[in-house]
């Protein structure tokens, strides 16, 4: 998974939440979870580069 695919994922749940079919605990819960993904995957690839 690529970062651009977290970064997809995170404009559909800001949607989903916006037109309430997912509550503010699951957006923040799935908003966290995407921020840590992201830094993992910024972080492999990084280290893949070396």
């Amino acid at each position: 998974m690529s970062r651009s695919s977290v970064h997809e994922c995170v404009a559909i749940l800001d949607i989903l939440h916006e037109e309430q079919f997912i509550s503010s605990e699951i957006f923040e819960s799935l908003y966290s979870e995407s921020e840590e993904l992201s830094k993992m995957l910024y972080k492999m690839t990084k280290d893949l580069g070396k």
